[in-house]
């Protein structure tokens, strides 16, 4: 036995190799044996129990007759870590129930526990304290292992039994889905057809991914009630930016295939249309390909009235081109008909004469 302090160990009566540092120390270990006790009236309220390590200052552990017990304590008699007979650690809790038991005795606080299950799984479990009560296993946090020796398995995460989450041993994440097919997989068929599967949201707005093959895509925050300071995009502004953008195919150095690709040189479009192209952290820029819409809405709309006057005009020509016609017909009709009345004319004298001379010959004739 070993003591320093006042009162330290002063009960002791059969109990051996026990040692306690500080005033009343171990003051009320009568028969236990094998304690280690380190503060101001440090495990105090410990008689029979045995094999206990007690640190911190104004404690008296609630283990008086336990053993094999761990407690670490602040200078103001609160207990903060607990390590059972068991091997079950607590941090905020005198009473672990797992291997790694996190939160507070009392039902103030939601808990958090970490056990190894049966099967070999880690679970992280946590409660939840709504204000009233506390829901047990709340959430649970657990690799998914195989029954078949070193294969791959995941992390999964749950809600009220269900795993909502789960991260596959390739890095595949999934999010409402529990067997990923890509680095990030959000929804599964169990998503009703039209609903949407992710949001993603700033200050100025929400964009949301709803996979579909009609009427879908990506939509962002477009209500106007979110906007101010309007200014009309006239066909002619957008069409001469448009004129001035040229499309290349291209190969990223450092794709594996070669597969082409087709866009725009983002250095060039910055020089045109600079509020379409950011600059990422790494100091590479990108392009904002879907913004480029409204303008081909206004150059479209621009080149229609643009062709639409064209084939007014020239309508208007073809009209006036036959009428034109029709008037240089008719101007030509009346000539040919007048010269044949001037035709028919002469020959109509021509023949009055010739009758004439026929009368005077046959006159003649007769005479004679």
């Amino acid at each position: 036995m070993w003591a320093n302090g006042a009162s330290a160990l002063q009960n002791n009566t059969t109990g051996n190799n026990n040692s306690a540092l500080g005033t009343y120390s171990g003051q009320g270990i009568t028969t236990g044996s094998n304690n280690v006790v380190i503060g101001y009236s440090a495990g105090y309220l410990i008689t029979t129990g045995s094999n206990n390590v007690v640190i911190g200052s104004n404690t008296g552990s609630t283990f008086a007759t336990g053993s094999n017990n761990i407690s670490i304590n602040d200078g103001a008699g609160n207990e903060r870590i607990r390590v059972l007979a068991n091997g079950n650690v607590g941090i905020g809790t005198v009473a672990p129930a797992e291997r790694l038991d996190i939160g507070q005795s009392s039902a103030v606080n939601a808990t958090s526990t970490l056990t190894q299950l049966p099967s070999g799984k880690i679970a992280l479990t946590g409660s939840f304290w709504n204000g009233t009560v506390e829901t047990k296993n709340r959430f649970t946090m657990q690799n998914i292992a195989s029954t078949t020796v070193n294969e791959s398995a995941r992390l999964g995460i749950n809600w009220n039994a269900t795993e909502v989450m789960s991260i596959a041993s390739n890095g595949s994440v999934g999010i409402g889905n529990t067997a990923p097919g890509r680095l990030l997989h959000v929804g599964s068929a169990s998503v009703g057809t039209g609903l949407a599967v992710a949001n993603f949201q700033n200050v100025d707005g929400t964009c949301t991914i709803t996979p579909a093959s009609s009427g879908s895509g990506i939509a962002c925050s477009s209500d106007e009630r979110l906007k101010e300071n309007f200014q009309d995009v006239t066909g002619s502004f957008a069409l001469n930016r448009i004129l001035q953008l040229q499309a290349v195919t291209y190969n990223f150095k450092t794709s594996s295939t070669d597969n082409r690709r087709t866009g725009y040189k983002a250095q060039e479009v910055q020089k045109i249309a600079p509020e379409f192209v950011r600059e990422n952290d790494d100091g590479l820029l990108q392009v904002y390909y879907d913004a480029f819409i409204p303008w081909i809405t206004e150059a479209i709309k621009t080149l229609h009235s643009r062709i639409t006057g064209v084939e007014n005009h020239q309508v208007a020509q073809d009209q006036k081109l036959d009428s034109q016609g029709r008037q240089i017909a008719s101007k030509a009709d009346k000539t040919e008909v007048d010269q044949l009345k001037s035709d028919n004319a002469a020959k109509d004298k021509k023949i009055k004469e010739l009758e004439q001379r026929l009368a005077k010959i046959e006159k003649a004739l007769k005479s004679k």
